[in-house]
């Protein structure tokens, strides 16, 4: 009988060892999983920081029924922008653009030329411009 409770008592503390180990496994793996995250946070929020673009004109041609915008926007942050990752909103709907010059660097201090065609519609309307880092500029225009 002694043997046989000897036995259990390894079976036990080798369980034991084995649910230790495996459970510090799990939470060092969670824990680098996190700080990773937390990283990456830091990182898009300083991003977000150095980031600063205004709209400095809005241009139209055309009438009510059909016009075509055009907004001068300028990058004034520190931070390099991807102007082919730019999203416009007009009035809430998301547009489709081109923009001038081609390039998809936007550099801190350089302009770009944004081109929205196939608008409609009179009165005032809001434009929003949103960076690929999420900072966006707003504009109001009249037709």
């Amino acid at each position: 009988m002694g043997f046989e409770i000897s036995i259990v008592f390894v079976i036990f503390i080798i369980s034991l060892l084995f649910l230790g180990t495996t459970t510090y496994t799990s939470l060092d793996t969670s824990n680098d999983l996190v700080d990773d995250a937390t990283m990456d946070r830091y990182d898009i929020e300083n991003e977000k920081l150095r980031t600063d673009v205004s709209i400095d004109q809005l241009t139209y041609k055309g009438n009510k029924h059909s016009y075509s915008l055009t907004v001068t926007i300028t990058n004034r942050g520190s931070q390099i922008l991807h102007s082919g990752e730019a999203d416009v909103l007009i009035d809430g709907v998301l547009r489709s653009h081109t923009y001038e010059p081609s390039t998809n660097v936007w550099t801190p201090e350089e302009t770009k030329y944004l081109s929205i065609t196939g608008l409609s519609g009179e009165g005032t309307h809001r434009i929003k411009v949103i960076t690929d880092t999420g900072v966006p500029a707003y504009g109001v225009y009249s037709v």
